[in-house]
């Protein structure tokens, strides 16, 4: 995958009449964006400026995490920068939408892979309004029908981001502590996704169990790693169900184990 991407597409519902102007500039240490559209007779011009450092210091930075450009109704002015994968969203939740029913505009989301990525290693998506709307950047990486790519294979906020999968035993004796291999990869995006590829940066996968004893809750995964897992104080017929997932992530790993 050769970032930064940038995908873009336009709206399917009332608001593909709205023409949007959006420049975006990017370069390894700061993140320049400008939109420029009419809502409700209204002539909205807004811009906001981010540098890496400060990005680095907020407090929902846990990559990988998704941001969201958000200009709030009444508040226009100015961009606030919400960590998309940090709270409670709908799962039809999109661009549009937020404008519909928060009165919202989102014309930017930033795909962030890792703590020490800079703004040239990450993914965008830009949401348009209509087909008149234009979208001004210094990225040659520009996809046209992002959405339908965004969704193609996964839900929308983690497509590009990355998987987490566990492999190991199906079984276990009470009692028994067993290894299992935690493996994170990455899709070959944009154009394979279905190819999973090794993800050899530090990341961290964060495990809960139903029953037993999970010796590691907490792991930092370059690529693959291994946890334990003992059935302690079972008896066969449970069942323990393993799940794995990163901090900011609606996406989570399940692995069942059955107690003999």
């Amino acid at each position: 995958m050769n970032k930064p991407y940038i995908l873009y597409d336009f709206s399917r519902d009332e608001f593909n009449t709205i023409t949007t102007k959006v420049n975006l500039n990017i370069t390894k240490n700061t993140l320049d964006i400008n939109t420029n559209f009419i809502y409700n007779d209204e002539n909205i011009n807004t811009s906001f400026n981010i540098n890496i450092n400060e990005l680095r210091n907020y407090n929902s930075f846990k990559p990988p995490c998704c941001y969201q450009f958000l200009m709030s109704g009444g508040h226009y002015s100015t961009f606030s920068l919400t960590n998309s994968l940090a709270q409670t969203m709908s799962t039809k939740e999109n661009s549009t939408n937020t404008l519909k029913m928060l009165n919202s505009y989102a014309p930017l989301l930033m795909y962030v892979f890792s703590k020490d990525d800079d703004f040239e290693n990450m993914i965008y998506f830009v949401n348009l309004m209509s087909k008149e709307s234009t979208l001004n950047t210094n990225i040659s990486n520009v996809i046209e029908n992002g959405y339908s790519l965004l969704t193609s294979h996964r839900p929308l906020r983690m497509s590009p981001l990355q998987l987490i999968d566990i492999t190991g035993p199906d079984i276990i004796l009470p009692d028994e502590k067993l290894t299992y291999q935690i493996n994170v990869t990455i899709p070959d995006f944009p154009y394979n996704q279905d190819v999973k590829l090794p993800y050899n940066k530090p990341t961290n996968v964060y495990l809960e169990c139903n029953y037993g004893y999970l010796p590691k809750r907490n792991i930092i995964v370059n690529g693959t790693n291994e946890f334990s897992l003992r059935a302690l104080d079972l008896v066969p017929g449970d069942i323990i169900k393993i799940k794995a997932n990163f901090k900011y992530s609606s996406f989570i790993m399940k692995k069942v184990v059955t107690v003999v």
